[in-house]
């Protein structure tokens, strides 16, 4: 029996389309009153979410995610505390070997200084400059609806802006917590 040659290689065609469309579909997320643009999801742990979106690279904790997104990445808080502190164990027991090792050998201690330093607890990085832009992005927003709230149009109903002025600030405020 002959086949279509033509017909087969579209079909193919249209499936590793939409296979890579499906891989390059990227999501907007918004965790810990922070907004990530157009995520592309990497490396998957059991507690946290290596990502990369429009504002450079980062990792979520799952914990901190909604729920929705807690689904999405089969989020099980007991697993992810194990893997944690594995993490955490292996961490202080290069920090340990680091130290034993200086003991032995002084110039160990200045070709490693910055990581046997490193024995406190490690917080995931905070991208301040995406933060910063978030938090004067909000205040513009703000500083408009404040305008318009003061200096009504036709059209608009006084107060309409009053929940969402202070939901805005409430992000600002929690974006402020995050830099200190």
């Amino acid at each position: 029996m002959k086949t279509n040659i033509p017909s087969v290689t579209i079909v193919k065609t249209l499936i590793l389309f939409l296979v890579l469309a499906s891989i390059v579909r990227a999501d907007d997320w918004s965790v810990g009153g922070r907004d990530y643009h157009n995520v592309v999801v990497g490396k998957i742990e059991a507690d946290r979410v290596h990502i990369t979106y429009d504002g450079g690279i980062g990792t979520i904790l799952i914990a901190d995610m909604p729920p929705e997104l807690k689904a999405k990445f089969a989020f099980d808080p007991a697993k992810a505390k194990a893997e944690a502190d594995a993490r955490e164990s292996a961490r202080l027991a290069a920090v340990a070997e680091l130290q034993a090792e200086a003991a032995k050998n002084p110039q160990v201690v200045e070709e490693n200084a910055p990581a046997i330093s490193q024995a406190a607890p490690q917080k995931p990085t905070v991208d301040t400059g995406a933060i910063q832009s978030e938090i004067a992005s909000l205040q513009a927003d703000v500083a408009f609806m404040q305008k318009v709230e003061r200096e009504p149009h036709v059209g608009y109903t006084k107060g309409a802006y009053g929940q969402k002025i202070k939901d805005e600030e409430a992000q600002i405020a929690a974006l402020q917590g995050q830099l200190k």
